[in-house]
């Protein structure tokens, strides 16, 4: 009788096998068809940018898609490439391994009657535009909504890729500092009768060493660390 449990296991194994199968494709398949944000359902900004590329230094340019931004806290990028560019992506590749190809370009118009935004890369760096992937990095306004700052594209290697066939947007905002806090100026001295006093003589102190004090001031610890 101990022998149908080697079978009953192996059978209990191959039915959590085919249930974790059928899980995974589930979610992948919803995941697929899960819907992008609408700007009409969720009430968030979105923006359209149109790109185009070309090669330096003789320039024609032409239609490389559309730059679509959306979102208000949680920014999301889509890129729309067009049907030019699809069509003729085999002929840029072959143009691309031509060492005398030049800089291959990309522009983008942020808004009418604004200066364009482009990037550029020599691709004769590249050994073979197989194993790398492209990308697009765009620095959006944080305060200004969703207009573009700078235009950058950048070349990484990722093996089972090729260039130009999965690119994507990376969207980043800036970090504004508020500058270092110093601290106020100390109150002027006076007498029990309210005769001024001259101020107490200090030594000089550095600026990195003014805005050490004055952060320890803030926190209660500035007077363990003025000098004497």
């Amino acid at each position: 009788p101990w022998s149908i449990f080697p079978a009953l296991w192996h059978c209990y194994r191959r039915a959590m096998r085919a249930a974790l199968w059928l899980f995974c494709a589930v979610a992948a398949s919803e995941w697929e068809d899960a819907p992008e944000p609408e700007a009409e359902d969720h009430d968030v900004e979105r923006a359209t940018f149109q790109l185009e590329h070309c090669f330096l230094p003789e320039c024609e340019w032409a239609p490389r898609g559309k730059l679509v931004i959306s979102g208000s806290h949680h920014l999301w990028a889509k890129l729309d490439e067009a049907e030019d560019f699809l069509s003729g992506k085999a002929d840029l590749i072959e143009k691309m391994k031509n060492p005398g190809a030049g800089l291959y370009s990309v522009r983008l118009q942020p808004g009418r009657g604004k200066r364009p935004l482009q990037t550029s890369f020599p691709p004769s760096i590249l050994a073979s535009p197989q194993g790398v992937t492209d990308y697009f990095e765009v620095t959006l306004a944080g305060d200004s909504g969703l207009e573009p700052l700078s235009l950058a594209m950048r070349i990484k290697q990722e093996p089972g890729s090729h260039l130009l066939d999965n690119t994507f947007v990376h969207l980043s905002t800036p970090t504004i500092a508020t500058g270092p806090r110093l601290p106020p100026p100390p109150a002027p001295r006076v007498t029990p009768t309210g005769e001024a006093l001259p101020p107490q003589p200090q030594e000089e102190q550095g600026f990195f060493e003014e805005v050490l004090v004055g952060h320890l001031d803030g926190c209660g610890l500035g007077q363990q660390f003025h000098r004497r």
